[in-house]
Order: C-alpha cells, then sequence, then structure tokens
C-alpha cells in the first residue's frame, strides 16, 4: 500500500514536473514519427511553432498511456503471487533448474524488444495497426517486467528499465507513423484554401493549429504559415451525422 503522508509538497511537485516532461517527450516523439511519414523537412517548422500546443493536445494520452501503466503495476503486483508456480514449473524443464529468475526476465526482456525491429514493410498501408498494436503490447511487458523485478529486490534495474524507454519510444514513434498513414489514406477531401500566392480546390487538411496549417493536394504535402492563408471553405453538399 502506498502511504501518502510520506510525500512532501517538494515530492509532489517533482512528480508533476516529470508528468510534464513526459507530455512534451511524448508530443516531440509522435511528431518525429508523423513526419517521417509526411516529410521529415517539415519536422523542425512545425515543431517550433506548435510545441506548446501539441503538448496540450497531447495531455489526455499521456494520462491514458499512465493509466494502462498503473493498470500494469497492478497486474504485476497479481502476478508476482504466482512466483512460487512460475519457479516450480521453471526448475521442471531441463537445464534450467540452476537460471536464476533475474537471468530470465533479461532474456525475455531482450527477446521481445528484438521484436520492435520487424521492418515496417511487413505491416503496409493499414495493417501498420497491426506493428502499432505488437509496440504497445511490448512497452507494457517491458513495463511489466521492470516493475516485478523491482518488486524482488527493490531497487530499478537499468538493465530492464533501458529497454522500457526504447520500447516506449519506438511505440510513440509507430504511432505518429500510424496517424500519417491514416490522414494521409483517408484524409476527406473537399476543403478549398486560400493563401497569398495562390488558391487550392479540393485538398485534405492533415495538422492545423494558430500558426501553421499542413494539407495535402494532389500529389504534394504542403506546409503554410496561417498569417499567409486568408480563408478556408469546406466543399460540400450535405454533412451527415453518425
Amino acid at each position: 500500500m502506498l502511504n501518502f503522508e510520506n510525500y512532501s509538497l517538494g515530492d509532489y511537485a517533482k512528480f508533476v514536473g516529470f508528468c510534464i516532461g513526459c507530455v512534451f517527450a511524448t508530443y516531440v516523439v509522435r511528431i518525429l514519427g508523423y513526419f517521417s511519414i509526411i516529410g521529415d523537412q517539415f519536422t523542425g517548422v512545425f515543431l517550433e511553432a506548435n510545441l506548446l500546443q501539441g503538448a496540450i493536445l497531447a495531455t489526455p494520452s499521456v494520462f491514458g498511456v499512465a493509466s494502462l501503466f498503473f493498470i500494469g503495476i497492478w497486474l504485476g503486483s497479481v502476478l508476482i503471487r504466482f512466483d512460487d508456480q512460475i519457479t516450480y514449473a521453471v526448475k521442471k524443464i531441463p537445464g534450467l533448474e540452476k537460471v536464476k529468475p533475474k537471468i530470465i526476465s533479461y532474456c525475455i526482456s531482450l527477446s521481445l524488444l528484438v521484436c520492435l525491429f520487424i521492418p515496417s514493410r511487413y505491416f503496409a498501408g493499414d495493417d501498420f495497426a497491426i506493428k502499432v498494436l505488437v509496440s504497445v503490447l511490448i512497452a507494457f511487458m517491458q513495463y511489466k517486467l521492470s516493475f516485478e523485478r523491482w518488486l524482488d529486490t527493490e531497487k530499478v534495474s537499468v538493465l530492464l528499465l533501458v529497454p522500457c524507454l526504447i520500447a516506449t519510444y519506438s511505440a510513440l514513434y509507430d504511432i505518429g507513423k500510424y496517424q500519417a498513414i491514416q490522414d494521409i489514406n483517408h484524409g476527406e477531401n473537399g476543403y478549398s484554401i486560400t493563401a497569398a500566392d495562390r488558391n487550392y480546390v479540393n485538398v485534405t487538411l492533415l495538422r492545423t493549429s494558430s500558426s501553421s496549417i499542413l494539407f495535402k493536394a494532389g500529389a504534394s504535402i504542403l506546409l503554410y504559415d496561417r498569417a499567409k492563408v486568408t480563408k478556408i471553405e469546406r466543399l460540400t453538399d450535405r454533412i451527415e451525422q453518425y
């Protein structure tokens, strides 16, 4: 059981600061993944202008991931009760009776980590959703293994923490890539944009903010300063509510 009376106001402030850092890091990594599909040349410009707004929009997803993390901790605390049965089963496997559980955890962690390097060409188009699910599952399992090791030793294992960070980065990066694939392949056409230099008809809006607009016109991906866009129109005969 956690005793909140043992924590000072400074501890809570550090925790809040850590969460804020996670929000910004989450947004940046997802944007890196997003623009790896859209176009790397837009990454710096988009981040510089939209970092704060993007971090605010990323806050709900970070809280969602945090909730999954705590669920993982709970599952880990439940599964740790079966350590005796797991150890007994492992000892029945020839050659593993002398292997320490810590070594087994490290091997499982590394085996899962290798799955992150499956080439993306095996998950083309909408099938990339499978890669995202695999990446998220691997990150979840890495944290579970790390937590179980912490329960055993009451120390944070660096050898397990590093795979956790790698798996988290990979999962966020893949989520960003999947969002880009969905925007390009399934984004709704039917917008008209009037800019300072020319007009664009029947375009697909990809990302909009108070400072910039990213859209697809024909076969081109364009990033405009919001100040250079004078009008955005929705071209449609009817709107259906689903």
